[in-house]
Parts: C-alpha cells; structure tokens; sequence
C-alpha cells in the first residue's frame, strides 16, 4: 500500500502524535508499504528523508516548536497524484488534516483518521471565550471525525467521549504501539551517574510535556512528603514545555531543589535508560487519551503508581499491573513510599504488566492498523460516497 499520513506535528517535534507516527511508520516499512509523510516545514530542520513531504508554514510568536502549515492544495494534490497513493490517514483536524481530506474527495480514496488529542481540555489556553473555545474544538473534533472512512482512538474512553459528541461514523480503539524490545535490556546506571544520584538512593519519575494538563504540581505536591520521608530520593521530571518555570518555582517553594531533578528534552534512548533507573513512575494527568509513557515504563520493568483517569485505565488495572488512585495526594504519597520500601511488589507489578505490553507492541498494533487500511480501501470509499455527499 501506499499510505499518506497528513500531519501537524512530526520531528523534530517531540510529542505524543509525532512519536506514534514515527514508531508506526517504521513499521509499516517494514511490513513492505510505503509511508509517505505531509507535514509543516521546520525551519532549520533538513533530516528527512525522500518520503516527507514538507508543506510551507509559519510560526507564532513564542511557538516556534509547532509550526503551522499553510499549504497550497493544488501544490499537494499534483504530489498526491504523482505517488498514487491509496488511502489518506489524517492526524491532526487542521490546516493538513483539512488537506488531506479534500483531496481524499477528489480522488475518491479513503479517509482514515486517529483522534489524538482530547482538544477540548486544551481551551485554558485560550485568553478569554473560553467556554466558547470549548464548544468550537467540541464540533471541529465532530465534524472533521464524521468526513472520516474510519475513526481510529487511542483508548476506549475516548471512543466514548466522541460518540457523545454525535460522531456517527465508524471508531476503532487502536493505541500506539510501543517497540517493546527496545525497551528490554537496558542498562541500569546511566542516569544515575548522568544525574550524580547514589545506587541506593530511590528514584522516582515523570516523562511528558511540562504543561497545566499534566496536572504535574499535583505530583510535585505529593513527591514532597515522599521527599520528607526520603530525604536521599531524587524526582527525574523529563520533557519540556510551556509550564517549566512555574513548575521550578512550585519546586523550589516546596523547598525540593535539591530532589527535583529537570532533566529537560533527552533523545528515546536516553529517555528509556531512566526509566531503566527509576523505581516507580508517577504519573497524574486526567485528559490523557492513552498514556503511552505509562506503558513505556512497564516495557522498561518500572512500576506505574497514577490518577485514575481517562485513557490510562484501558492498560493500567488497579493493584494488578500498576497502582490507580483518586487525586488525593496524600493516598499517592502512600503508594509511593509503599511501593519504594518494597522491592518484590515493584517487581510482581511489572510482571503482571507483561500481558499488556504484548497486546501493546508496535507489531500487534501495525497488524490491527494495517487491517483497517485493508477495509476502508476495499469498502470504505465507495460506502463513504454515498454517506457524504
């Protein structure tokens, strides 16, 4: 097959959309098809490879990660046309996704997009309307999800957050797939030494873009009476973002300087060796469509204490594979330090968590997407005709 993925965000973006992308892309290729890629022009950026296609774009002041495409769709379409692709794979529901579909409708091919983002919980960003922000990302997600052949969502929660909002078309839960091998193996130490953390010393760890959707002060809140309990125990929090400094501020008010440990952006390979090194991970977000960090950890042998929330329960079962609690931070700080004075039940957790690694494998989950390709191509187009216009 040949499949183009229209996107916003793609590397050297470091997010949630752009790793799924990556990690399926890869393995696409290797099951024999060709991935091409639409996405918006990094300035400074020149590591692709023929396969994407970058589209003209421009940057807000302040947000020169997230470019924004502003691409000409005859331009795209005559691309489009020469590769001959045969399904369209939206996502994100803006400037691309909006592309990608419409040429979709010239050509008459399938049009399959995953709901990544629970955009809704994003309006605090807004500067004033913000009720009114709400309802418009409500209906951009409805609306640009009934244009779709398929609908594919990370988690069931979100499957039912979209049916609420009236979208009639077909949705399929299909999570980002995890490389579990490399998460295997790993080499215990490194962040250890990078970080200058003793051996024995406890280590707990956060992975994620630092933003108010995070619900990271909550963490911080918490981790500062495991920091009283734990003098000796080091807080790795990983990623940056829009909400950093007032994160260290919220840090250095606790009086945790010298626990809390801002590691900033670090490449997959470093970031899977402090996993490797960490005791539990923490974890509180409560708009999260999937989690994949949570079950990155798992696949890393690192234990799971979280909120219990959207998108995380799918693959985190409470007192099984992981630890799921209200948000009360104290009930977290015990299940903190339970859980690091106990050794053996880190371990049967991780264990436990094997099952659902293995349904969480790249491998597994491209099967699943290839499928869904298979059927849009086969039906979905010619059904969809009929539904649209």
């Amino acid at each position: 097959m040949r499949i183009g993925i229209f996107t916003e965000s793609y590397r050297p973006v470091i997010n949630g959309v752009a790793t799924s992308i990556e990690v399926y892309k890869n393995e696409l290729r290797k099951n024999g098809h060709q991935v091409y890629i639409f996405a918006p022009d990094f300035p400074g950026y020149d590591a692709d490879d023929e396969f994407v296609i970058r589209c003209d774009s421009f940057t807000i002041p302040g947000y020169r990660d997230y470019p924004i495409a502003y691409p000409l769709p005859g331009k795209v379409l005559s691309r489009v046309k020469s590769i001959e692709l045969d399904v369209i794979h939206a996502q994100t529901p803006f400037s691309l996704g909006h592309i990608g579909f419409h040429i979709a409708d010239r050509l008459g091919l399938p049009r399959v997009y995953t709901y990544h983002t629970l955009y809704v919980e994003y309006a605090h960003y807004a500067p004033f309307q913000r009720r009114s922000v709400r309802n418009f990302l409500m209906t951009l997600s409805r609306n640009f999800c009934n244009r779709a052949s398929r609908v594919l969502t990370p988690s069931t929660a979100i499957k039912h957050i979209l049916e609420s909002y009236g979208v009639n078309r077909q949705i399929t839960v299909l999570p980002t797939g995890i490389d579990v091998g490399f998460f295997e193996n790993l080499h215990k130490g490194w962040a250890r030494k990078k970080y200058g953390i003793s051996n024995d010393a406890p280590v707990v760890l956060f992975a994620g873009r630092l933003a108010r959707e995070k619900n990271i002060d909550f963490l911080l809140r918490a981790y500062k009476e495991v920091a009283t309990a734990m003098p000796a125990s080091r807080f790795l929090i990983v990623s940056g973002g829009p909400d950093e400094a007032r994160l260290r501020g919220i840090s250095d008010d606790l009086g945790l300087s010298s626990n809390v440990i801002f590691c900033g952006y670090l490449p997959r390979e470093e970031l899977a060796k402090c996993y490797a090194d960490a005791d539990v991970f923490m974890f509180a977000s409560k708009t999260e469509t999937q989690g994949l960090v949570l079950m990155e950890s798992l696949a890393a042998g690192t234990p799971v204490v979280a909120v219990n929330a959207m998108g995380v329960t799918d693959f985190i079962k409470d007192g099984y594979n992981g630890i799921l609690l209200n948000e009360n931070e104290s009930e977290f700080t015990a299940a903190v330090l339970a859980l690091l004075s106990n050794p053996e039940e880190r371990a049967r957790l991780v264990a436990n968590g094997a099952k659902a690694v293995a349904e969480c494998s790249i491998a597994r989950c491209t099967e699943k997407l290839i499928t869904v390709y298979e059927d849009v191509i086969n039906h979905g187009a010619q059904r969809d005709q009929a539904l649209y216009f």
